[in-house]
């Protein structure tokens, strides 16, 4: 099998849709000889952050020597990058070879009598297969979507579960309350062991303190009381318990991110790591597609906030770092998203917003999520593709001023991952700030 047939598989598998549940996952791992037994795992939870601290967290063990796997979702960039070793995607040859080997095993399972599994549940199977190949100190391991039945929760032992920021999304298959919510995402606690929970919600906090009872996991809820020292687009500094870390991710949530994934390397005593190896892991990572500058002629942003928990630290964010400027939106979204709660977070701030339809089965047309937008900003174009909203963009900042004004872009993930090649073909200047 090459990576284009492997591909194809993936795509065929698509039409299995969103089944939530274990016993597929489970079945397809025994027959591939449980890989995920040799993976030592910390899993980690939430509607937002999980990749920020995941990636915080991949910085500060690969500072301290450990090799990391990390398995994430979605991609921004390519298919590959879901399945990363020491911050290397897996390679075209690397996943074909995990690829065949678990189609054989859904190909067993199928004249059995079982039911295929899903495409998520043929990622994470991958995911596993490569980690145990690779003999990773570590696996950082990110649900897709709850938790409880998330295909990664096959996972039996865990050396820590943490809950990042949880709030409303996916409401369709996760609850309709915060309550229900966070007791999905809690669903990854297993008996016995230690749990790190962001800041969060009174609600969220007594789900999540129930849950530890009646497990008898131990709980540790990291306090938002870090002082932030300066922040400016290059980056931040803060002060936490005595100590001061320098990031280059932007926005207060991401001082909260790392807290936790500070509060989380202390809590795994079996991979020592040292506070200088802490601060430098941190200052080095990255996360593309988090509040992420890429011009600077005019300011160029991208994020991706797709919900009201993460279009209200967009907001946050924009009020701090470009306090004055002319904001330039360019929007898209999937139409299962709480497109209306954002736009009311985020369209205020704008001069001009630009709605996109992205390349996806779920997206929300473009000329839609204009008719909410306008509720709340008088300039709005449908600009339907993100090349056409690029030009229109640029042009609006031009008219302003590059240097009173900034263009942001955000909402899903799935269409980001074009905007440098973008930049490029607009003549866009296009540099990164460190």
């Amino acid at each position: 099998m090459n990576y284009q047939e492997a591909l194809e598989l993936i795509g065929k598998a698509e039409r299995f849709g969103i089944v939530p549940g274990l016993e597929r996952i489970a079945c397809l791992l025994a027959l591939l000889g449980d890989p995920q037994k040799q993976c030592r795992v910390i899993h980690i939870a939430g509607t937002n952050g999980k990749g920020s601290i995941l990636a915080y967290l991949d910085g500060i063990f690969r500072e301290a020597g450990y090799s990391v796997g990390r398995y994430i979702s979605p991609s921004i960039f390519h298919y590959r990058e879901r399945f990363q070793m020491n911050g290397t995607d897996i390679s075209e040859e690397e996943f074909a070879s995990c690829m065949e080997r678990v189609q054989e095993a859904c190909d067993r399972m199928r004249a059995d009598g079982k039911e295929h599994p899903t495409v998520y549940e043929l990622e994470t199977a991958v995911s596993f297969l490569y980690f145990a190949e690779k003999k990773a100190d570590l696996v950082l391991l990110e649900t897709g979507m709850g938790g409880r039945l998330d295909a990664t929760n096959v996972i039996a032992d865990p050396l820590c579960e943490v809950i990042a920021s949880v709030s409303m999304d996916h409401m369709q298959y996760l609850g309709d309350t915060l309550e229900k919510i966070a007791w999905e995402k809690a669903g990854i606690i297993k008996p016995g062991s230690v749990v790190v929970a962001a800041p969060n919600d009174r609600r969220v906090r007594t789900v999540l303190e129930q849950v530890c009872r009646e497990r008898r996991a131990e709980l540790y809820e990291t306090r938002d009381d870090a002082e932030r020292i300066s922040a400016d687009l290059t980056g931040q500094i803060f002060r936490y318990q005595g100590e001061c870390y320098r990031l280059r991710m932007l926005g207060d949530h991401q001082i909260q991110n790392a807290v936790t994934a500070i509060e989380t390397v202390r809590r795994i005593p079996d991979y020592p790591v040292t506070p200088e190896q802490i601060k430098a892991g941190m200052e080095k990572t990255i996360w593309k597609g988090r509040f992420e500058v890429l011009g600077t002629d005019p300011v160029f942003i991208r994020d991706g906030a797709h919900n009201e928990d993460a279009a209200l630290r967009l907001r946050d964010a924009l009020k701090r770092y470009l306090a004055g400027d002319r904001l330039i939106y360019i929007m898209g979204v999937f139409a299962d998203k709480e497109y209306e709660k954002m736009a009311a977070v985020t369209a205020p701030l704008a001069s001009e917003i630009y709605t996109i339809t992205p390349d996806h089965p779920r997206a929300l047309p473009a000329e839609r999520l204009a008719e909410t937008a306008r509720k709340y900003c008088g300039n709005v174009t449908a600009a339907e593709t993100l090349e056409n909203a690029v030009r229109l963009a640029r042009r609006a900042a031009a008219r302003y001023g590059t240097d009173r004004s900034a263009i942001v872009v955000f909402g899903s993930l799935s269409f980001l991952g074009r905007l440098e090649a973008l930049m490029d073909e607009s003549g866009m200047e296009k540099e990164r700030l460190s």
